[in-house]
């Protein structure tokens, strides 16, 4: 007897909580492995007849009941994110005590096409970890890919991209998508994560093991919608069964064996952070929305300081005073320099120096409202509110730094880098033209008197 059993159909209709596995042992904390008869075996041969390409499993030795196959697959194929080229159905044969005998496979991508895709998805999942310093603990391990993928993704309002794979091609998925691929990255790096889900709330998100206690990490809900470029959230990040149902947007409706009953992280560093955390030389910077500034601080919080503040607010036109409140600026990494954004500027910081410039300058109405890297190409997005009212993204391929970038420093120490006047004054001063009012004091909010203006009109005609 054969039947074609539908297992989902478009998102997530069948409950997971299992995690991909060799083929010598099944981890999973999923509810039903004490229920299902011989649910390791099915699991496991499953895995490694579609793992190899196979057109079908047999399932005679498990004698696992019909009604139970249909959970099994799904479990596979969920937790899973190297099997996206599954189709959503499987075809499966049975004899007359109910029991499944054979399955057959169908597949959404020809073998040629399965192997081209898994050279990508195999390469982005690399490319990730390489950017993961190896002495990073990890609970850094865990922060540094949540950020990196919502800084570098976006989530897909069209509901179209539900696998780890059309993340990584389209830099868009849905809460699944997002869920597939921290899973796949954090196991590469030695950890373990799997996906939960709730029918109730159409939504799947993750559970991550840091150091032998489990957590809730939920990725989609801290990537806002409609996206902003370069804002990262962290309200749902390694939070305890009692935090996810209180946060934000509460979190109900999910099933697992295990329990997540740590609240460790509770005043953790990134906690109110709008950005991505970056870790540079053992330190992380991220920037603080409180005191408007780009800060720096060991991972537990000690040794916290502002690097610079931003000066210049985010002004809603040109014709009044009023201004966006906030901090809407993305933070960056390339090559060992930090990159972030004001309202008219590209901001390029040295760590190792403490130096800043001006990178990139944009001079019209519009302003910069969150700016990203991805793969040495800076992009940032222009519009005329945070909401992206008119906007749209520049992009800038960088390809490496000079040491002008950091040039000369000005003696005043009253013209700091991050000023919108820094580049006019070191142009007059660089001239000649203007010299400061003292060694060590330019005074740019001082008024020009009229033997400065004469003097300056002198050394400009060489009198």
């Amino acid at each position: 007897m054969k039947k074609i059993f539908i297992v989902f159909s478009g998102f997530l209709t069948a409950l997971l909580l299992t995690v991909a596995v060799s083929a010598i042992e099944t981890h999973t904390v999923s509810p039903y492995r004490d229920t299902i008869r011989n649910y390791d075996g099915v699991f496991v041969t499953l895995y490694e007849a579609m793992v190899s390409g196979a057109e079908s499993a047999d399932l005679s030795p498990y004698k696992i009941d019909t009604k139970d196959i249909g959970q099994v697959y799904s479990d596979v194929i969920l937790a899973s994110p190297e099997l996206f080229y599954m189709d959503n159905t499987v075809t499966y044969f049975y004899n007359s005590r109910e029991q499944v005998t054979s399955v057959e496979f169908n597949y959404r991508m020809e073998p040629e096409e399965r192997g081209t895709a898994l050279q990508m998805y195999e390469r982005e999942v690399d490319y990730i970890v390489s950017l993961v310093d190896p002495a990073m603990s990890e609970a850094e391990k865990a922060l540094f890919v949540h950020d990196y993928l919502l800084a570098s993704y976006s989530y897909d309002t069209d509901v179209a991209n539900f696998d780890a794979l059309s993340l990584f091609r389209e830099r868009s998925g849905v809460c699944q998508a997002y869920s597939l691929a921290y899973m796949a990255v954090l196991r590469e790096l030695g950890m373990d994560a799997v996906m939960v889900t709730s029918d109730e709330m159409n939504h799947a998100w993750n559970l991550v093991e840091v150091d032998g206690t489990w957590y809730h990490v939920d990725l989609s809900f801290d990537d806002p919608s409609p996206d902003r470029m370069g804002r990262v959230l962290h309200e749902n990040f390694l939070l305890d069964d009692e935090g996810i149902r209180n946060t934000p947007t509460p979190h109900y409706g999910w099933k697992s064996s295990v329990r997540c009953l740590s609240a460790s992280f509770k005043k953790a560093i990134w906690h109110g952070v709008t950005s991505r955390m970056i870790r540079l030389n053992g330190q992380w910077y991220y920037i603080d929305p409180g005191t408007m500034s780009l800060a720096v601080s060991a991972f537990d919080g000690s040794g916290r300081a502002d690097v610079y503040r931003f000066r210049n607010r985010w002004m809603t036109s040109f014709a009044d005073s009023s201004y966006y409140v906030g901090v809407f600026s993305g933070l960056s990494e390339c090559l060992g320099y930090l990159f972030i954004n004001t309202p008219y500027d590209i901001i390029i910081y040295s760590p190792g120096t403490g130096h800043a410039n001006v990178y990139l300058e944009y001079t019209d109405e519009q302003k910069i409202f969150g700016s990203t890297i991805y793969k040495y190409t800076l992009e940032y997005f222009i519009a005329d509110s945070p909401e992206g009212e008119r906007g749209y993204t520049k992009t800038f391929e960088i390809t490496g730094f000079e040491e002008e970038d950091f040039g000369k420093e000005l003696p005043f120490d009253d013209v700091l880098r991050l000023d919108t006047y820094y580049a006019s004054v070191k142009f007059v001063y660089d001239r000649g033209l203007f010299r400061g009012v003292s060694e060590t004091k330019f005074a740019p909010d001082a008024y020009l008197t009229r033997a400065m203006f004469v003097t300056v009109l002198g050394r400009l005609c060489g009198v």
